[in-house]
């Protein structure tokens, strides 16, 4: 027994996964382009693709995780939007990013389940780039933006569960990561579903 518990807590894990992550809870052009009359609202939703890795420490229930992310958002060339009759096309977006992590991992495990929790911080370097000229010589109150945000450092939290059979296994989380610095701020929140492999 104590064998096997020894072999339990040396086990090295590699964690591939994709997920979605929105940004709807961030005021920002993106989501709030004003105009006279209206608003131009995007999409919130955003890709995920993250790669994991998890070692054991002295301790049963803590695992050191050190990872990497790549997020990718919505990117709109161009918008159409009707003010009173009036088309006007010029609205262009963007935001992606990614980043490199570390942190703990706190868990309850078994060998064939368990709940799991990541706390990390590291660099994450996040753009948005938001850009709509609405107006011109007849419509001169319309909005004119042109921003471009890109945060640096951040911190990343999930809770989670993990099933695995043999060395295989999935471990479904929801995540929030907030990403700020040089006068931007980021908090996106979203679901990952990583396909895990045990050595």
């Amino acid at each position: 027994m104590a064998q096997s518990t020894e072999k339990e807590r040396m086990s090295f894990k590699v964690e591939v996964g994709f997920g979605v992550f929105s940004n709807s809870l961030n005021r920002d052009a993106y989501l709030d382009m004003n105009y006279p009359s209206g608003i131009i609202s995007g999409d919130s939703k955003m890709k995920a693709f993250n790669l994991k890795f998890t070692a054991p420490t002295r301790y049963r229930n803590l695992d050191l995780i050190f990872g990497a992310m790549a997020i990718i958002g919505q990117n709109y060339d161009s918008y159409i939007v009707d003010v009173g009759g009036y088309d006007r096309r010029g609205y262009q977006y963007l935001m992606n990013g990614g980043g490199v992590y570390a942190g703990i991992s706190p868990k309850w495990k078994t060998k064939y389940f368990g709940l799991t929790s990541d706390f990390a911080v590291g660099i994450f370097p996040i753009k948005e780039y938001a850009s709509a000229v609405l107006a011109d010589e007849a419509h001169p109150n319309f909005t004119n933006v042109n921003q471009n945000k890109a945060s640096v450092f951040g911190a990343m939290a999930s809770v989670g569960f993990y099933v695995n059979v043999w060395r295989i296994g999935i471990n479904p989380t929801f995540n929030v990561l907030y990403a700020g610095g040089a006068g931007a701020g980021f908090f996106l929140y979203g679901f990952m579903l990583p396909l895990t492999i045990t050595f």
